[in-house]
C-alpha cells in the first residue's frame, strides 16, 4: 500500500489512501480530474505472514467519484462484502 501512497519513478500524483471505521479503505488518484475510486480492506498481517507473501490488498468496490464523501449505499454494501469475504475465507480483513 505505501507503493501507491507514494508513487513511483512516471508517476508524479501518487495516490491518495484515506481509512474509514472497520478497516475500509479508500484508494483514489492523485490526478484531481480522476475520477474513479476503489474501496479496499487488507488481510491480518500474521495471516500474510505466516504465508510469507506480500501484503494482500482485497478490493471490495469501484465507484464513480459524485461528491468528496463515498456515499452511505456504497459504504453498507463494502461493509457486506467485507463480511462474506470474512466469513467465506476465515480472514479478519482490516
Amino acid at each position: 500500500m505505501k507503493r501507491y501512497q507514494d508513487g513511483t519513478e512516471g508517476d508524479a500524483r501518487p495516490a491518495d489512501i484515506d481509512s474509514y471505521e472497520g478497516g475500509i479503505h479508500r484508494i483514489k488518484s492523485g490526478d484531481p480530474k480522476a475520477q474513479g475510486r476503489g474501496l479496499f480492506s487488507r488481510v491480518r498481517r500474521q495471516v500474510v505472514e505466516a504465508k510469507r507473501g506480500p501484503e494482500l490488498l482485497v478490493l471490495l468496490a469501484v465507484y464513480k467519484k459524485e461528491s468528496d464523501a463515498v456515499p452511505r449505499a456504497v459504504l453498507d454494501k463494502v461493509r457486506q462484502r467485507k463480511k462474506s469475504y470474512e466469513d467465506e475465507h476465515g480472514v479478519e480483513l482490516h
